[in-house]
Protein backbone atom coordinates (compact mmCIF):
# COMPACT_ATOMS: atom_id res chain seq x y z
CA UNK A 1 0.00 0.00 0.00
CA UNK A 2 1.42 3.62 -1.18
CA UNK A 3 -0.15 6.77 1.00
CA UNK A 4 -0.71 9.70 -1.09
CA UNK A 5 3.37 10.72 -1.22
CA UNK A 6 4.52 7.84 -2.18
CA UNK A 7 5.42 6.10 0.48
CA UNK A 8 4.49 2.48 2.33
CA UNK A 9 2.14 3.09 4.73
CA UNK A 10 2.43 2.04 8.17
CA UNK A 11 0.08 -0.88 7.77
CA UNK A 12 2.02 -2.29 5.17
CA UNK A 13 5.10 -1.47 6.89
CA UNK A 14 3.79 -3.34 9.67
CA UNK A 15 2.39 -6.39 7.87
CA UNK A 16 5.54 -7.02 5.76
CA UNK A 17 7.63 -6.92 9.30
CA UNK A 18 5.38 -9.16 11.05
CA UNK A 19 2.67 -10.83 8.54
CA UNK A 20 -1.09 -10.11 8.28
CA UNK A 21 -1.67 -12.31 11.03
CA UNK A 22 -0.49 -9.05 13.87
CA UNK A 23 -3.74 -7.51 12.99
CA UNK A 24 -7.46 -8.33 14.51
CA UNK A 25 -10.15 -6.84 13.40
CA UNK A 26 -14.00 -6.83 14.61
CA UNK A 27 -17.10 -4.28 14.34
CA UNK A 28 -15.59 -1.86 17.22
CA UNK A 29 -12.07 -2.06 16.82
CA UNK A 30 -8.26 -3.17 15.37
CA UNK A 31 -6.19 -4.68 17.53
CA UNK A 32 -2.22 -4.94 16.81
CA UNK A 33 -0.35 -7.25 18.35
CA UNK A 34 3.73 -6.95 17.71
CA UNK A 35 6.23 -9.23 18.91
CA UNK A 36 8.61 -7.56 21.50
CA UNK A 37 12.00 -7.43 20.38
CA UNK A 38 14.53 -5.61 22.37
CA UNK A 39 17.02 -4.92 20.42
CA UNK A 40 14.39 -3.14 17.73
CA UNK A 41 13.31 -0.87 21.09
CA UNK A 42 17.46 0.20 21.81
CA UNK A 43 17.82 0.87 17.99
CA UNK A 44 15.25 3.14 18.37
CA UNK A 45 15.76 5.47 21.81
CA UNK A 46 14.55 5.55 24.94
CA UNK A 47 11.54 3.69 24.88
CA UNK A 48 10.08 1.58 27.94
CA UNK A 49 7.20 -0.39 27.65
CA UNK A 50 4.77 0.04 29.64
CA UNK A 51 5.44 -0.94 33.35
CA UNK A 52 2.84 -0.49 35.94
CA UNK A 53 4.49 0.37 39.18
CA UNK A 54 2.88 0.11 42.46
CA UNK A 55 1.93 2.42 44.91
CA UNK A 56 5.68 1.78 47.16
CA UNK A 57 7.10 1.46 43.61
CA UNK A 58 6.14 4.82 42.48
CA UNK A 59 7.23 5.87 46.29
CA UNK A 60 10.84 4.36 45.40
CA UNK A 61 11.37 6.22 42.90
CA UNK A 62 10.10 9.46 43.62
CA UNK A 63 12.61 9.29 46.98
CA UNK A 64 15.54 8.24 44.81
CA UNK A 65 15.10 10.94 42.60
CA UNK A 66 15.07 13.55 45.50
CA UNK A 67 17.95 11.25 47.25
CA UNK A 68 19.94 9.17 45.11
CA UNK A 69 21.67 7.34 48.10
CA UNK A 70 19.17 6.47 50.01
CA UNK A 71 19.34 2.62 50.49
CA UNK A 72 16.43 -0.16 51.62
CA UNK A 73 16.40 0.79 55.62
CA UNK A 74 16.11 4.47 54.57
CA UNK A 75 13.45 4.17 52.41
CA UNK A 76 11.56 1.17 54.37
CA UNK A 77 11.86 3.78 57.40
CA UNK A 78 10.26 6.51 55.20
CA UNK A 79 7.39 4.71 54.04
CA UNK A 80 6.54 2.45 57.06
CA UNK A 81 7.44 -0.52 55.24
CA UNK A 82 10.02 -3.85 55.70
CA UNK A 83 13.41 -3.72 54.42
CA UNK A 84 12.83 -6.95 52.71
CA UNK A 85 9.75 -5.00 50.83
CA UNK A 86 12.01 -2.16 49.87
CA UNK A 87 14.63 -4.65 48.72
CA UNK A 88 12.07 -7.09 46.76
CA UNK A 89 10.64 -4.12 44.64
CA UNK A 90 14.32 -2.59 44.66
CA UNK A 91 15.23 -5.86 42.14
CA UNK A 92 11.73 -6.00 39.97
CA UNK A 93 12.60 -1.75 39.52
CA UNK A 94 15.70 -2.99 38.17
CA UNK A 95 14.26 -5.97 36.27
CA UNK A 96 12.04 -3.11 34.63
CA UNK A 97 14.74 -0.63 34.15
CA UNK A 98 13.12 2.14 36.30
CA UNK A 99 16.79 1.93 38.04
CA UNK A 100 20.08 1.28 38.23
CA UNK A 101 22.65 1.04 41.02
CA UNK A 102 26.15 2.67 40.69
CA UNK A 103 29.19 1.94 42.67
CA UNK A 104 29.35 -0.22 45.32
CA UNK A 105 27.06 -1.64 48.15
CA UNK A 106 28.07 1.18 50.93
CA UNK A 107 29.01 4.08 48.55
CA UNK A 108 27.16 3.82 45.73
CA UNK A 109 23.92 5.26 44.88
CA UNK A 110 20.85 4.50 42.63
CA UNK A 111 20.58 5.86 39.07
CA UNK A 112 16.49 6.83 38.13
CA UNK A 113 16.29 5.66 34.39
CA UNK A 114 12.61 5.84 33.69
Amino acid sequence: MLSAGGKRSWSSNIISKYGKDCFKITDNYVLVTLPYDKEVLNKIGNVRLNVRLNATQQAIVELLKINPKLNAQDIADELKKSKKTIERDFIELQQNDIISRAGSKRDGYWIVIG
